[in-house]
């Protein structure tokens, strides 16, 4: 944003500028991580829908690499407790989400994200 050098009590303005985008970084990471949360509980609670939802073309996190935020313990036990047409689900969701284009996976794929995690 640019403001012209003339303009009446610019240094306030530029500081009203500031505090304005401060306080929308804040909301925007407090609504990132809220919603990261419901991400990690529907996970938990109802898998179905929590594929369907992650698999949405249009989802902000379709892609994002949101894994790297939640419990690696707790995503373990929930993965125990899928059944096999969950986890095939599962599979094809990681699949789909080209492993290439995710901060956490590289060419040795999701086994070296979660060796990192079981080191931790």
């Amino acid at each position: 944003m640019s403001l012209s050098q003339d303009i009446e009590y610019r240094k306030d303005v530029v500081e009203i500028i500031h505090y304005c985008s401060e306080i929308n970084e804040s909301l925007q990471e407090t609504d990132n991580a809220n919603e990261l949360k419901t991400i990690f509980k529907l996970f938990q609670t109802d898998f179905n829908v929590f594929i369907e939802k992650v698999q949405e073309r249009a989802y902000e996190y379709r892609l994002a690499p949101f894994w790297l935020d939640f419990n690696f313990s707790k995503i373990i036990k929930r993965i125990n407790k899928l059944d096999n047409e969950q986890i095939w689900s599962f599979a094809h969701y990681f699949n789909s989400i080209h492993p290439t284009n995710s901060i956490f996976f590289n060419r040795n794929g999701w086994h070296t994200f979660a060796a990192k995690k079981l080191r931790t």
